[in-house]
């Protein structure tokens, strides 16, 4: 959970060696939808959607009943059309706007402006 701390306190860099350290030492951990899905929002906003494509997948993957799972799907899509891979990016957006959850609205918003 320091790494989380880390991450909601904004240390960027203690954030991202506490979570791949958590993720690297604990693997199956449940705790660890928190940190693939914190690392790749650090990667995106480090402009490096490869390496947050990823994460939020594997988040999304081996952790799907988590409650971070439509944030990792929003950041999956994200990475995707920072990429220009604009067929999967709408594909993960479309499933976001089926889904009738939190990113509903938002992901309606970037398939209604061509992503």
């Amino acid at each position: 959970r320091s790494g989380e701390a880390a991450y909601l306190a904004g240390d960027r860099s203690k954030a991202r060696r506490q979570l791949q350290s958590f993720f690297q030492q604990h693997p199956d951990d449940p705790l660890n939808a928190f940190a693939l899905c914190y690392l790749g929002r650090l990667e995106l906003d480090e402009r490096q959607p490869q390496a947050a494509q990823r994460h939020f997948a594997a988040a999304v993957a081996r952790f799907p009943q988590s409650a971070l799972v439509d944030q990792c799907q929003w950041g999956l899509a994200e990475a995707q059309a920072q990429q220009n891979h604009l067929d999967e990016a709408y594909g993960t957006y479309k499933l976001l706007a089926d889904a009738r959850g939190r990113y509903t609205e938002y992901a309606l918003l970037r398939l209604a402006a061509g992503l």
